[in-house]
């Protein structure tokens, strides 16, 4: 690593225990943890309003009768989206990234220290802001994805909603700051000799993550930014009167909206990756085809848009055209998922808490990439649209994309504390989250006759809905099961080693358990295929030529073995 990089070292920070240090760091390792503390904070606001609609749903009402009226169940159905997709799912991965990346590549700190710290504190007063659009009349109502013409101030004149519309444009400015962070910084600032088709899969899924993000965010902020022109200056691109207003907005967002599938799953593919790895004890089998597939992904993400647009009145000839393009992406994905099943059939498995919520989020996804060849399909999209079965389809993808970062979790919870979890506690959450996720999201594809956002159905129905708020309500249950084994663990946990896995083969690893404030006492090499720590003077001997390779074997140690 250049003496340039390394003098973008965090400066020495307050004690962890006092306030202060989380107010002023900049130590990319602290704004991760922050990331992942406030992802968690989201998710238990975001699951509290799914509880609620899930309570709504227990039978069959008129408007009016149970818990929420109309417009607090549009409310909490509405929010309950929008925190999830945007202030739980990608924050969580961000924080996962923000702590792990700079280990796994040798970098002691993102590139731009203080404009990882911004980004963080964007994406904080971006959900703030959103929370306090409850107590401006009524929040946001017309449902996460916002469709033109409900978004305008004819049908939602309250001013909660358009402060729902600024959060999010503040959301988007922290994805922005922080993804051009992480580009530079993997870019830039990897360890000697670490090339792209060394670096670890999950460093990986985070490249091609904020490389999506930059595109795909950047047609949600124009979307946002017409909508706020809508709402404050009186225009009328998303009005009612509009010809194409409604098609516009719909383009605008799914042209964010399917990548963003993609941008939450991409990290959760990188944990389970890394997770394999390390619990079978060996390497992912066809792993350059493994990062190719996800290259291939990443691209073909934004030419799928439009099979949400199925029923709009766009031709036959382009959506059978799109059609073809949503199917042929499942193609790299079914690679991937073969190269994680052989990988587990040649391996030695050790059935960890980690390794069973990965193992879980493989079985979830396959369940819901078959389900979603249905809707990718002209056809039977039209029968499905606006069902209950788009609705299972969506969280057996994007739920079990979290069921793999909460492996992350506790994957590494040692390094993140220097404590171990308790092991029971833990495959006690897995197995309530199992079975919860299960019976929430399974009657759903069989009760999938049931209007999407609309609590009135027929009442032949209420025992699948009931057996779904059952399991919704256990899936919610199994989060304090971690939240209690989590913080215990962490002041009273066992005491963690370098690498408290056997198998684990990332640099992360091979650093104490928490790291030191700059990661690497040395600079990390991998010029010789394998990871070694050199001193300054050996650095210097190289880039001076004057007895390098000597001085290399004199002083760099081998810690870690790295197959290309």
């Amino acid at each position: 690593m250049s003496d340039g990089a390394s003098r973008l070292a965090t400066p020495e920070l307050p004690d962890a225990t006092t306030l202060k240090r989380w107010f002023v760091t900049t130590n990319h390792k602290d704004v991760g943890l922050l990331y992942v503390g406030t992802s968690l904070f989201f998710l238990v606001f975001g699951g509290v309003l799914a509880l609620l609609v899930r309570s709504q749903l227990w039978v069959s009402r008129a408007p009016g009768e149970g818990l929420l009226g109309p417009v607090a169940y549009n409310q909490a159905v509405s929010a309950h989206g929008l925190l999830m997709v945007f202030w739980f799912l990608s924050p969580l991965a961000i924080g996962l990234a923000n702590y792990v990346v700079p280990l796994q590549i040798g970098a002691k700190d993102l590139a731009f220290p203080r404009l990882n710290a911004l980004s963080y504190w964007l994406y904080l007063f971006s959900g703030l802001l959103f929370g306090v659009s409850f107590f401006q009349g009524t929040s946001f109502s017309g449902g996460w994805t916002m469709y033109a013409p409900l978004n305008v101030p004819t049908f939602m004149p309250s001013l909660g909603a358009t402060t729902t519309v600024f959060a999010l444009i503040l959301f988007t400015a922290s994805v922005t700051v922080g993804g051009v962070n992480f580009i530079t910084t993997i870019h830039r600032m990897r360890a000697k000799g670490l090339s792209l088709w060394r670096m670890p899969l999950f460093t990986w899924t985070i490249l091609l993550t904020v490389w999506m993000m930059l595109f795909a965010f950047a047609a949600l902020l124009a979307a946002l930014l017409v909508l706020s022109s809508d709402r404050l200056l009186g225009t009328m691109y998303f009005a009612q009167s509009s010809p194409g207003g409604a098609l516009l907005w719909t383009h605008l967002f799914w042209f964010f909206g399917h990548p963003e599938v993609y941008i939450v799953f991409f990290p959760a593919l990188g944990v389970m990756a890394e997770v394999f790895q390390t619990f079978t004890g060996r390497r992912i089998v066809g792993r350059k085809w493994f990062i190719a597939a996800m290259v291939l992904v990443a691209v073909q993400s934004f030419f799928v848009w439009m099979h949400h647009m199925f029923l709009t009145s766009i031709s036959l000839n382009v959506k059978t055209l799109f059609m073809a393009t949503t199917i042929g992406i499942s193609l790299p994905f079914d690679l991937m998922v073969f190269a994680l099943i052989y990988t587990l059939k040649k391996g030695d498995i050790r059935f960890s808490t980690p390794f069973l919520f990965n193992f879980g989020a493989l079985v979830l996804f396959i369940l819901g990439g078959i389900t979603g060849v249905f809707l990718g399909a002209v056809v039977l999209d039209y029968e499905f649209r606006g069902t209950y079965w788009v609705v299972a389809h969506f969280h057996y993808v994007m739920v079990g994309g979290v069921t793999a970062l909460i492996g992350g979790i506790y994957y590494w919870f040692p390094k993140f504390t220097g404590r171990m979890y308790d092991e029971f506690l833990g495959k006690v959450h897995f197995a309530m989250y199992f079975v919860g996720f299960n019976l929430l999201y399974f009657p759903m594809f069989v009760a999938w006759e049931t209007p999407r956002r609309v609590f009135a159905y027929q009442s032949s129905l209420e025992p699948w809905h009931q057996l779904a708020t059952v399991g919704g309500f256990l899936l919610g249950s199994s989060f304090l099961v971690m939240f209690y084994n989590l913080y215990r663990s962490a002041w009273a946990g066992e005491e963690a080693s370098a690498s408290p896995w056997e198998y684990a083969s990332t640099a992360e690893w091979t650093v104490s358990s928490p790291p030191p404030l700059e990661n690497y006492d040395g600079y990390p090499d991998y010029t010789e295929g394998e990871l070694r720590y050199l001193d300054e003077a050996t650095v210097r001997a190289e880039s001076t030529g004057a007895g390098g390779a000597a001085a290399a074997a004199a002083d760099g140690g081998t810690l870690l073995r790295r197959e290309g």
